[in-house]
């Protein structure tokens, strides 16, 4: 599908294909460049704000236009923005595609065509875990960093433009924004325990069985559909060799997991894919 020259209607066709307005994390903003009508679109924490902030103060220079309208984009582009790569794209599935990739879009009412600025700048993860479970990962898993931020690592990885992410807040005075983690056997172990254990001693709650990394990278592959090239560097120093809990005073009294890694990686892609990011009450 192509862009039409009419940016009011560019911005409906937008509208219908990503969830604008719904989730957080995409944004726009409504531009004059003299008096011609423009819209920029991108992924909130995917861009770069000090080029995007040189580029909104450079769009306005008035030497490509006339009579203080744009006329001429490909020159506009050229002339206004240097700093950045730039490319002009007419079609809707490249532009969706570039977009949940980091780069900025500039609609310009009267063009059937859109500017692409590479403007991105990817999250990363660090390699520290939280201190309070470790090793619990699965649908609702929780995070340790801000909203936005792991909004940005999960839109990295699945760049869908249904993938949706909805602010919600909790308490009646508080207005609190929470991630509660939801992991079916860890809840399943914990009711068991409060049926079935009054000791003292601290019970390890796991599966008893573990991994490498490489093997573990090859399944989230696996399940993910994920089929680039996993690449390991070496000059990294080792993490902890082994995280194994010995889980054999749980077995005795009777608890045994039931979901297998593999089936828990896919619930919680399956999760992400569709309700990524939710505050629960």
């Amino acid at each position: 599908m192509k862009l039409a020259t009419s940016l009011t209607e560019n911005m409906e066709t937008a509208k219908s294909l990503l969830p604008i307005g719904t989730s957080f994390d995409i944004i726009t903003r409504e531009l004059l460049l003299g008096k011609s009508r423009a819209c920029l679109l991108g992924i909130n924490g995917m861009c770069k704000t000090e080029v995007l902030q040189r580029i909104f103060s450079d769009l306005q220079n008035p030497l490509y236009m006339e009579n203080n309208v744009v006329e001429q984009l490909q020159l506009y582009m050229q002339a206004r923005i240097g700093y950045a790569q730039v490319q002009l794209e007419q079609d809707w599935d490249n532009l969706l595609r570039q977009l949940l990739s980091g780069p900025v879009l500039l609609l310009v009412d009267g063009f059937d065509q859109a500017l692409v600025l590479d403007v991105r700048s990817y999250p990363a993860r660090g390699i520290s875990e939280p201190d309070a479970e470790p090793v619990v990962r699965g649908a609702r898993d929780g995070f340790v960093e801000t909203m936005l931020f792991n909004a940005n690592l999960i839109r990295r990885r699945i760049r869908s433009p249904r993938l949706t992410f909805r602010l919600c807040s909790v308490g009646t005075d508080s207005k609190t924004d929470v991630a509660l983690a939801y992991v079916d056997d860890l809840a399943d172990a914990c009711v068991f325990l409060m049926n079935h254990y009054s000791g003292n001693e601290t019970v390890n709650l796991g599966t008893g069985e573990e991994l490498t990394i490489r093997e573990l990278a090859e399944l989230v592959a696996k399940v993910t559909g994920f089929a680039g090239e996993i690449r390991w560097d070496a000059s990294k120093p080792d993490g902890t060799p082994r995280k194994l809990l010995d889980v054999s005073k749980l077995e005795r009294l009777g608890w045994r997991y039931k979901t297998e890694l593999e089936d828990g990686i896919r619930l919680a892609y399956e999760d992400f894919l569709k309700n990524p990011m939710r505050a629960e009450r």
